[in-house]
């Protein structure tokens, strides 16, 4: 007779895990792809500044006058002329001289229509100013 004996299996220990340690040396780095599209997003994030302090810092109508904008007529003031005289001369047949006086007062950053001689003035040209 044979008898058959059971001998329990020799379990493996459990492999222990170990804490994490935060490993000082490691760097992450960039890809070729990841630093061109770094790159593009900083031109992207700069032009988009740029184009808004145009916009707030009156660049377009400076660059509209540089292009091809008004034309100038340079005046000194003489005893008694005012701009209201000049507007009469200079502005086209049909303008209100207001809107001349307002011209010139914007021309040449002047608070008022008042004007003391001996001041250098640019007057707009207008089309059609020919009086």
């Amino acid at each position: 007779m044979t008898t058959i004996a059971a001998v329990p299996a020799l379990a493996q220990p459990r492999p222990r895990r170990r804490p994490a340690i935060a490993r000082k040396s490691v760097r992450l780095e960039l890809t070729r792809r990841g630093r061109a599209l770094r790159t593009l997003l900083v031109l992207a994030v700069l032009l988009v500044l740029a184009a808004t302090a145009m916009i707030f810092s009156g660049a377009p109508s400076a660059l509209a006058d540089w292009v091809g904008g008004p034309q100038y007529v340079s005046v000194t003031v003489q005893p008694g002329d005012t701009l209201w005289g000049y507007a009469r001369t200079y502005a086209p047949e049909g303008m209100d001289p207001r809107d001349y006086v307002l011209q010139i007062q914007q021309a040449n950053d002047l608070p008022t229509s008042r004007v003391t001689a001996g001041t250098q003035l640019d007057l707009p040209v207008v089309e059609g100013a020919a009086r």
